[in-house]
């Protein structure tokens, strides 16, 4: 075999095995409650982009402008919120909190260093603070 034929057979089995952005956002579970909105799958979510629960509930409490509280792997909200608002703040949470600046991939992590919060990428090894709240 030629090294042509050899690179072919290798480029076959990685596109087989590559499904594309492995990096997916759960669509947020919502139902209406009354006058609250609960998301169902908050739990999954959060567990997805690999952060606490209670870091992006108060995210989103302060970005939406509405009491909240966990509830099991469910987040309630006072007030009723449309499924396309939740998804927005939840894209706003993962561009601010969850993707690398540099390299734009979801393989980060939040550390604390000097007081200060910041994102680490374990794939390109950049820092950078982010927004506390």
């Amino acid at each position: 075999m030629d090294y042509d034929e050899l690179y072919g057979r290798a480029e076959e089995k990685i596109s087989e095995s590559v499904d594309g952005d492995r990096f997916e956002i759960p669509d947020p579970e919502t139902m209406q409650e009354g006058e609250k909105t609960i998301i169902k799958n908050f739990s999954k979510i959060s567990g997805k982009l690999r952060r606490s629960e209670k870091h992006m509930m108060n995210f989103l409490r302060r970005e939406l402008g509405v009491p909240g509280e966990l509830d099991d792997s469910r987040a309630v909200f006072q007030g009723r919120l449309t499924d396309r608002k939740i998804s927005e703040k939840i894209d706003q949470y993962v561009e601010s909190f969850v993707l690398c600046p540099a390299c734009s991939k979801a393989d980060t992590k939040l550390v604390e260093e000097d007081k200060i919060k910041k994102m680490k990428c374990e794939a390109c090894g950049t820092k950078q603070a982010v927004k506390q709240f």
